[in-house]
């Protein structure tokens, strides 16, 4: 999905690809905190979930991006299906068919809510429980997919200091109370903090 929105003339480009654009144009090494998709998939498979579990999963949470476009219709909702199916079998080197008809069987068997998969909201997708409502197995696979990628932004951030004096990470701040302790095991205890 990322592919395509950075070729959005002047659109979706995050903070985190205009730091890696900039850094790589004045000869600095740029890493990636982002585990691969053989390490999430690996990460959710430790915890009981199948691999259309995690195809649900990413389909489920590239629906709030995808309605930043416009309306989700039935058509684009079957694209966006194909498209993150697609992306995810060619970055694990599978072939595991899930159509638009296995996912919605998928949603109703999981998730146990009235509303339709074409109603998921970005809160939906937090790996928090929600104040108000259920937590639904989106909620409990975002929390799972947290971990995995707070995981890996930890072990980058150790590699790159291995190898460099300073580095600049550049990533959501939330992620920063969940790797702190980590962090700051590795690091000790920082002398210049911007609290949040």
């Amino acid at each position: 999905m990322r592919r395509r929105q950075l070729q959005s003339a002047g659109k979706n480009c995050e903070e985190s690809a205009i730091t890696a654009y900039s850094a790589s144009q004045n000869g600095a090494p740029v890493y990636t905190g982002e585990p691969s998709a053989r390490a999430s998939l690996s990460f959710f498979e430790a915890q009981g979930y199948s691999i259309q579990d995690f195809l649900a999963f990413w389909i489920m949470n590239n629906i709030p991006q995808e309605k930043r476009h416009g309306q989700l219709t039935v058509d684009k909702f079957r694209h966006l299906v194909d498209q993150v199916v697609s992306d995810k079998n060619y970055l694990l080197g599978t072939s595991v068919r899930f159509t638009t008809e296995d996912f919605a069987a998928w949603y109703a068997k999981n998730m146990q809510t009235s509303r339709t998969y074409l109603d998921i909201e970005q809160e939906d997708t937090s790996p928090y429980t929600p104040p108000a409502g259920p937590k639904t197995v989106l909620h409990t696979l975002s929390a799972l997919s947290t971990k995995a990628r707070d995981k890996n932004v930890v072990a980058t951030i150790k590699t790159a200091l291995e190898k460099h004096k300073r580095v600049l990470a550049v990533y959501g701040h939330s992620h920063l109370e969940s790797e702190w302790e980590e962090l700051v095991q590795f690091m000790g205890i920082p002398k210049k903090t911007k609290p949040f």
